[in-house]
């Protein structure tokens, strides 16, 4: 992860093999420790790691990546299981932003991969499900998660003139 904040800029960098497959394994060793996450304590530490140093390079991933499908279907398995208010892991303090923080970066990613899914054109029938259509319906499966978290108070977008909620929406 650290690879991936240190050359966030230099996308020949990011998109060697060498990355690729770091990338790959981190997220699939994330997706393992956010499934075994089941209490509010345990689900604070993670985001507490994760936001904000990590979540930066991980967007990134989203704008880097949008056409290698096992980058992308990893990187919406893991953010999917991250948002997913499993067993109410997901209890933030009345006081805290850490829900709008969760559903902001959540929306920015789903929005991220969207524009790289509509910027890929056409191609051929064989490849379309999984590089677009499998894409699509994980994003969606993010978007549907945080949507039924209820740890985010959706009344404070329209509030506060944030697009966040409105850009998911529309992506969706």
């Amino acid at each position: 992860l650290r690879l991936l904040l240190a050359r966030r800029d230099d996308v020949a960098a990011l998109r060697s093999a060498e990355a690729r497959a770091l990338l790959v394994g981190l997220l699939l060793d994330l997706r393992g420790v956010a499934q075994g996450v089941y209490s509010k304590k345990a689900y604070e530490r993670l985001f507490d790691w994760l936001y904000p140093d990590c979540t930066p390079a991980l967007q990134r991933a989203a704008q880097v990546w949008p056409d290698e499908p096992a980058v992308a279907h990893a990187l919406l398995k893991f953010w999917r299981e991250f948002v997913t208010n499993r067993s109410s892991r997901i209890v933030f303090d009345c006081a805290s932003a850490n829900g709008i923080l969760l559903f902001k970066e959540t929306s920015a990613l789903v929005v991220a991969v969207g524009a790289g899914v509509a910027s890929l054109g056409a191609m051929p029938d064989h490849v379309l499900y999984e590089r677009k259509y499998k894409t699509v319906a994980l994003a969606l499966g993010v978007l549907n998660a945080v949507l039924q978290g209820g740890y985010t108070n959706f009344g404070v977008f329209a509030l506060y003139n944030d697009p966040a909620l409105t850009n998911a929406i529309a992506t969706g």
